[in-house]
């Protein structure tokens, strides 16, 4: 199944893929892989009751709240808007951080806006 925003999710009965994928050249040279597949045992998908949307999501926070991720690339990853993200962060009561990282991402975005 593909969501339109990068997300592809297959499952079977002995496991659900979640590929994550972009469409940005992240700079990595000639073969770098622009799509990660995450093999989860459907067993393990089914113990959880989630979709695997909410398995995105749920990664996104907590990459994000280690600080492993900016606040741009978890809402990438979640599939869902920034202001979305940001909701859902205030719902589990995870404080935003916002460095040199985040600052970036949004001059990025304003480029981009710029440019659209």
């Amino acid at each position: 199944m593909s969501f339109g925003n990068g997300a592809v999710v297959g499952c079977s009965y002995s496991a659900c893929i979640l590929c994550l994928s972009s469409n940005k050249d992240y700079g990595g040279g000639v073969g770098m892989p622009k799509t990660i597949a995450l093999e989860i045992p459907a067993d393990v998908v089914h113990a959880t009751h989630m979709t695997a949307q909410e398995l995105r999501a749920e990664l996104a926070l907590h990459l994000f709240e280690k600080g492993k991720i900016s606040m741009g690339k978890a809402s990438e990853l979640a599939c869902i808007k920034r202001s979305q993200f940001q909701l859902l962060l205030g719902s589990r009561g995870i404080p935003i951080h916002y460095d040199e990282s985040s600052y970036d991402d949004d001059l990025e975005t304003i480029r981009d806006l710029k440019l659209a």
